[in-house]
């Protein structure tokens, strides 16, 4: 069909051809609704007239048209995640994203990263400009949740946030204003150094959302060191077992399939059907939350058969140290000599006898162990007890309770299938696709530890192609240096490192068995100064230039949420009902966690407790009404009450937001500068560049932040307060709190 030139006479309105503007804003800047397209975003170029539309290669050609072109990513709790992004910019509005695909080849003959994203992340424009888009301050009118909500300006939402943070300060210290943790990049630097500065209350994010695989942490006193995910490719028997890893890891599945192109077995354990398996050579259908048995029996058919590593078992496990036989308890140096660390245990060299185990470095040079037999040993009392290795006490627990057949009454699996697996995990390099599915099972950590004990005894650990997936992120690296700098640029930055490197290599000094992980938390415990940038409101002592205190000794506070939900949220009433425990338990709850306390084991964590109720609770990044087990059934009639304020900081409102009493539009991921997590799956930490102005009045949280800060010291003077008490009991300043978010953290954006 022949286009006539379009000119002012010549349209026509028939169903062949239809007229669309160019790019427009989505809203109406007047008001929090959408808006016909006739409204522009302010900085974009003036609409041109209508075109003809002709057909859909006409749409097609206008996707490739763009003014900048910038990198991003997108820095919410997507692990490993870390995809570098194209960002596409056309008259100041983000108009698409692309996978990069920029990685090189990293070891020839391996698969490159190439393509990393997915579908989520290459239709994140269309969150930034959808109808939920949150563009102004709200305030909520009427009760909370019920949906009525003002348009205020900044300025009116910050005096009102300002004064009701002063007064819950007042009347309970900064404690009193907690946040709750959260994963998503974006937020977590400019909350810590709100909150450290503040002095506020934080909820360990682990105990939040739980994926933190305690049982790897257990089992290996790591966090779960990971190999890169390009390593999976080396692999010849993947097991997926709590991961669904088409659905999740979709930037890294390829190196799975690439495996299997390369001869490798993927067998998928899991109780539905899900996606994973349709590629998977073996599908494993198992009972829910049986996988310690599962696990254990492949163990047994390995050490039965004879199938172990026993160079491994013996070099790089417990397995050879001796245990009491009266007690059960490991053979120590308090036992054999009367004093010494809790740590040192033994083991029985073949033909000499008992030895201490090197706590440093357990490779045994040459000595020959023994895995199983009874020996008498003579204790500093002189009495005599006989031990045997612990591999002895575990074949036996093993064939008593979890051969193939006795394991399938418990999780319905085959007695063949469990042989058929074993054997091959027992003779070829085996990788456990583990996800963040056990760690929040009840005794999830035992799962967790009889994945280990199979990698164990078959040495799939150390090698290509082997070990286990998890979490694993350093606190300290990439961007959670800024939160401890005490003040911006590199020199500072230098003395983060300097100190912490000293720090831990004094500590293992004194500690020769501790990980790295293990010094820093331990560290952590001893000084929280360690953990948190100085600051804080509640310990500010000596005078400073200005007139107020300037020492910084840490203010803030955290503690696990399970405190906060005891004794805030009535959960109490939850973990004591009978039925929806464990009731094979000789004791209720409450008589476990009172003398928890009372034996003080988490002194300086159990809090905040019932004398110290929160009076204000900001969300920023996190959305506890849909995190949290129970959700609003279980807090919005225990916790929200006691709460005089609650802020929301989103780019929309969240179920949390519904029910706050003021929601703070937030940007975007594109709208600001950020960095993902980093991680040793994908050894890069992606950069997220600002591509676009926030829409509509949002700010990013580092502005936000120091807004509230300006308020509070602006509104503390205009009231005639000067300081107030501390959690420490010592007095805070109010009025500087502003300019040292700025000294001592990074500039707002």
């Amino acid at each position: 069909m022949t286009i006539p030139p379009r000119d002012a006479t010549n349209r026509e309105p028939t169903g062949s051809r239809f007229c669309f503007p160019e790019v427009r804003s989505p809203y109406d800047r007047s008001h929090n609704q959408p808006s016909p397209a006739s409204h522009t975003i302010p900085g974009m170029k003036a609409a041109e007239s209508d075109r003809i539309y002709t057909s859909p290669s006409d749409l097609y050609r206008k996707k490739w048209d763009w003014d900048a072109v910038y990198w991003g990513t997108h820095c919410v709790d997507c692990y490993p995640g870390n995809c570098p992004m194209r960002v596409y910019v056309r008259g100041g509005q983000v108009w698409r994203e692309e996978q990069s695909g920029s990685f090189q080849t990293i070891e020839p003959g391996v698969p490159d990263f190439n393509p990393m994203g997915c579908q989520k992340g290459a239709s994140w424009s269309q969150s930034l400009y959808g109808p939920d888009r949150l563009l102004y301050p709200l305030k909520r009118v009427g009760e909370r949740g019920e949906g009525r909500w003002n348009r205020v300006t900044w300025d009116e939402a910050l005096t009102d946030i300002a004064d009701r943070m002063i007064d819950a300060i007042e009347a309970g210290g900064p404690s009193s204003i907690a946040h709750e943790g959260t994963p998503e990049m974006a937020t977590v630097i400019p909350t810590n150094k709100f909150f450290s500065t503040l002095g506020g209350h934080g909820l360990d994010l682990n105990g939040s959302i739980n994926d933190f695989s305690i049982g790897l942490y257990e089992t290996f006193g790591r966090f779960s060191q990971v190999s890169s995910a390009d390593d999976w490719f080396h692999s010849e028997v993947v097991l997926i077992w709590h991961m669904n890893p088409i659905y999740t890891r979709i930037p890294f599945y390829h190196f799975i399939a690439e495996a299997r192109y390369n001869g490798a077995e993927v067998i998928n354990i899991s109780p539905d059907v899900n996606p994973s398996h349709l590629h998977a050579d073996i599908q494993v259908p198992i009972n829910g939350g049986t996988d310690p048995a599962f696990g254990l029996a492949l163990v047994q058919v390995i050490l039965e058969e004879g199938l172990a590593n026993w160079k491994f078992i013996k070099e790089q496990t417990d397995l050879g140290f001796l245990v009491r036989t009266d007690t059960r308890r490991y053979l120590r140096q308090a036992d054999v000599e009367g004093q010494g660390p809790e740590d040192q245990m033994y083991q029985w060299a073949v033909g000499s006898g008992i030895r201490k185990a090197d706590r440093a470095n357990i490779f045994l040079k040459d000595v020959d162990i023994a895995l199983e037999g009874t020996f008498d040993v003579q204790l500093k009392n002189g009495s005599t007890v006989q031990v045997r290795p612990a591999y002895d006490f575990l074949k036996q627990h093993l064939n008593e309770k979890y051969t193939p057949e006795k394991q399938q009454p418990i999780t319905g699996v085959h007695p063949d299938v469990i042989r058929t697996i074993a054997r091959k995990c027992a003779t070829k390099r085996t990788n456990i696709m583990l996800g963040y599915n056990a760690c929040k099972f009840y005794h999830g950590d035992l799962m967790e530890r009889a994945q280990a004990l199979l990698l164990a005894v078959t040495g799939n650990w150390g090698k290509k192609g082997t070990g286990i997936r998890c979490w694993a992120s350093g606190m300290h690296d990439g961007a959670f240096i800024a939160v401890n700098k005490p003040g911006p640029g590199a020199a500072n930055t230098e003395i983060v490192l300097s100190g912490r490197d000293a720090a831990i290599a004094a500590f293992k000094q004194m500690d020769p068995t501790a990980t790295t992980e293990i010094a820093v938390k331990r560290m952590g415990q001893m000084s929280e100064k360690l953990q948190r940038s100085p600051g804080g409101l509640g310990g500010m002592l000596s005078g400073g230039d200005d007139g107020e205190s300037s020492a910084h000794p840490n203010a803030s506070t955290s503690s696990p949420p399970a405190f906060w939900w005891y004794w805030q949220a009535n959960y109490q009433e939850r973990w004591n009902t009978p039925g929806w425990g464990d009731d094979s338990l000789p004791r209720s709850f409450d008589e476990y966690f009172n003398e928890a306390i009372s034996k003080g084991w988490w002194d300086g964590m159990d809090h905040p407790r019932p004398e110290d109720p929160p009076r204000v609770l900001i969300e920023c990044g996190g959305n506890m009404l849909r995190r949290t087990r129970g959700g609003k059934k279980a807090l919005l009639n225990t916790l929200w009450p006691k709460l005089d304020l609650i802020v929301s900081i989103d780019f929309r409102i969240s179920q949390t937001g519904l029910y706050s009493d003021y929601v703070l539009p937030a940007a975007q991921h594109y709208e600001k500068i950020g960095f993902h997590i980093p991680t040793p799956h994908l050894m890069n930490l992606t950069f997220s560049d600002k591509a676009a102005e926030p829409a509509g009045e949002a700010r990013n949280e580092w502005q936000i932040y120091h807004a509230i800060f300006e308020k509070i010291a602006e509104r503390a003077s205009e009231r005639g307060l000067t300081a107030c008490k501390g959690h420490q009991g010592h007095d805070a300043p109010l009025r500087s709190v502003a300019r040292r978010l700025l000294d001592e953290g990074l500039p707002p954006r």
